[in-house]
Order: C-alpha cells, then structure tokens, then sequence
C-alpha cells in the first residue's frame, strides 16, 4: 500500500497556530455530494440506522468536507476514490459534519489514499466534539507552508485534533496532534521522509500510538516550547502520550522520542512493550536513553516511564 509522498517538503520548524480556533463553516465551495444528515442514499453515506442497500458509493466524495457537510448521527463512507481535505486559514479549525454529528468513519479499503492539500494550519477534526475515525488509508500530507513573519515559525505539518482515530493507516510526510486533541493511532506505518521534518509533531492533548512503526528520519516530537520560546509553555500542554507495542526501525536523525521543554508532573510518557532498532543515540550536551528518547532538560526525563522496551536486541535496564 505503500506510495511515495509527492513533492518535497523543507522546513525549518513547525507550529500551527490554529490552536484556539472553533469550529466554523470551513466548508469550501467546491463540487461534491454533501451528506446532509439523514437524506437519500444517493449521497453514498451509510448513515446510522438509515442505510440503504442500493447506496451509491460512485458518487464524488474526493472533497471530504463539502462531502461531509451539514453530516447528523453516525456517518460512514467505504472509500471508491481518492479523497482530499484542503486546508483554508491557518486560524480556524477544519470541522467535518454538521453541528449535531456524532461519528464520521471514512474506509479507504487498503486501496485508497487521504491527502492533506492547501495553505497549512487548521485543524482537521469533526465538528460538535465528534469522533473521526479514518481507517485503512495511506495519509499523505501535502499541505504548503504558513510563515508567521513575527517569528519565522513554519507551519508544514497536517494539523489534526479532537477526537480522531487512526487505524491500520500508512502515513506518508508530518502530522502535528494540536488543540483539544485526544487522538488514537493503532496498527498505523509512520514514514518519515523529510530529514528536518518527524512523523508527528505533538504540543497539546493526549496521544496514543499502539502497535504502530515508525522509521526514516525522525520519530515523534513532543514540544511545550525552548529556550528561545519559552512563552509557549503557558500556551502549549501534553498532557499524556502512550507508546505501546510499538517498533522504531532505523530513525536516524533522532532517538524514537525528541521531548523539548515539558512540565514536570503535569506530563506523563509511557513508553512500554515496544522495541528500538538501529536509532539515533542522544546527543551532546541532551539527556535520555540512546536509541529511545532525548530531551534538553532533567524534568522533561521525570515526566517519562519505561517498561518492557528492547533497544537492539537487549531489554533496556539490564547490563
């Protein structure tokens, strides 16, 4: 399922600064079937309780927000194309479904793949404190670059929050987890391909990562701020990240885990049953665990627990 990520992307750091926006009509205007909650099942959608044995899966759903909008209840699309979520500002968030909607479920069917286009920044979830559940899909980001001009922060990561699901999806560029984020990534392939650029870029909410791999350039980046933002860290919080049974194979530009400035005792990091191939030792002048995870300060290390890892073959803690 794998396919290359089209375009290179540079960057020199990322942070969305979308963090506070609500939902709005983010909507665009381009062609395609809305889902306009509990209408005819020529839309495609299976719709909780109302689907229909003749629904029609042709129809356009390559743009999911117009294909989703005004969407009610328990939605779900079994994918029989290509699909597109373009971003449209940088301040507001990217909200699928309407005011009223409960779930959105898109199935790619191992076949089909999701691309992230557009100006870069917005948060992509679905609205009213839904659940986005996307499955069997290759993700690819290929969102352009948002500068902010006052401190030259670039924003090249597909930025998505609330409550989103990822399952057995193969990710292709960077995605940053942001805002009320409460997002699940299970059975999911992380390539990193950009060398200044990881897998995932988290500065707020909660995360989990079940048996899931990562190789390439760089793994997972948890960011509350540094020394020259250190502002941020009134703004930005992780408040958990699990990494369970998960596989980190030859990243090579960082430990699995890269943590800047983190509250001690208001984060917590576990990292358990999972294993470390082949990854980049901690640097110079950092702290950590070679091959596992580095950070720039002691208390940042405090927030983090290891149980049950294997780096290069041998149990970590054992001599």
């Amino acid at each position: 399922m794998r396919r290359m990520l089209c375009g290179a992307l540079a960057l020199m750091m990322s942070i969305s600064f979308a963090a506070f926006a609500d939902c709005k009509d983010n909507n665009t205007s381009e062609s395609g079937s809305g889902a306009n909650g509990g209408v005819s099942a020529s839309t495609g959608l299976e719709q909780s309780g109302n689907s229909s044995a003749g629904e029609n899966q042709f129809v356009n759903h390559s743009n999911l927000l117009t294909y989703f909008e005004n969407a009610t209840g328990k939605v779900s699309l079994t994918a029989v194309m290509n699909m597109n979520i373009k971003t449209v500002s940088s301040v507001s968030d990217l909200c699928l479904g309407g005011e009223s909607v409960e779930e959105i479920t898109v199935d790619g069917q191992g076949r089909y793949t999701l691309k992230v286009t557009g100006y870069g920044g917005g948060i992509i979830k679905a609205n009213n404190g839904g659940t986005l559940i996307l499955k069997n899909l290759d993700i690819e980001n290929e969102s352009g670059s948002m500068e902010d001009s006052s401190t030259g922060f670039r924003a090249m990561y597909a930025d998505f929050g609330g409550k989103t699901r990822f399952e057995n999806c193969d990710i292709y560029g960077a995605l940053q987890i942001h805002g009320d984020a409460d997002v699940e990534f299970v059975g999911c392939n992380f390539y990193s391909q950009e060398q200044d650029m990881y897998a995932i870029w988290m500065t707020q909410g909660k995360a989990l990562f079940k048996d899931c791999t990562f190789t390439g350039y760089r793994a997972i980046k948890l960011y509350e701020g540094s020394d020259h933002y250190t502002s941020l860290l009134d703004v930005y919080d992780v408040e958990s990240v699990t990494v369970d049974g998960c596989t980190f194979r030859d990243i090579s530009k960082k430990p699995g885990l890269a943590i800047d400035f983190m509250d001690e005792g208001e984060s917590a990091v576990v990292i358990k049953d999972s294993f470390f191939l082949n990854c980049q030792d901690v640097k110079t002048g950092a702290v950590g665990v070679n091959g596992i995870y580095e950070s720039r300060t002691q208390a940042a290390m405090d927030t983090v627990t290891i149980e049950n890892v294997n780096v290069d073959g041998m149990p970590y803690g054992e001599e």
